[in-house]
């Protein structure tokens, strides 16, 4: 009688069909929209975009909920004429990417994948 022998890996960087790799594309999908109109937000600070502009009011109504908790950690800085550099923007981004990476990791480890 043959003995077979199965085994658990917790993470198979090469399974793209499993749940983990599904929640990771959302995730980092999910992610790329903030990072964007983050950018964006900050680029339009920078240059002093009009704040009237109907896009740049769109822009900055969507991310100032995101860039709120990160503001007054450094002050922002004058770039030119009328624009600044808005670093609550810049933290922003870098505490959210991480924090897509890190949850898409625990995701990661805690969902095994069966091997036969």
């Amino acid at each position: 009688m043959a003995h077979t022998e199965e085994r658990v890996v917790l993470v198979d960087d090469n399974d793209q069909t499993g749940p983990a790799s599904m929640f990771a594309r959302v995730v980092y999908f999910i992610m790329n929209i903030l990072e964007i109109i983050l950018v964006l937000r900050f680029v339009f600070r920078a240059l002093g975009a009009d704040a009237a502009a109907g896009f740049v009011q769109f822009i900055y109504a969507l991310t100032d909920p995101l860039a709120a908790p990160f503001r007054g950690i450094i002050a922002s800085t004058a770039a030119n004429g009328a624009g600044i550099i808005e670093w609550s923007s810049l933290m922003a981004m870098i505490v959210y990417a991480l924090a897509a990476v890190l949850l898409v990791q625990l995701v990661r480890i805690l969902t095994p994948v069966h091997h036969h």
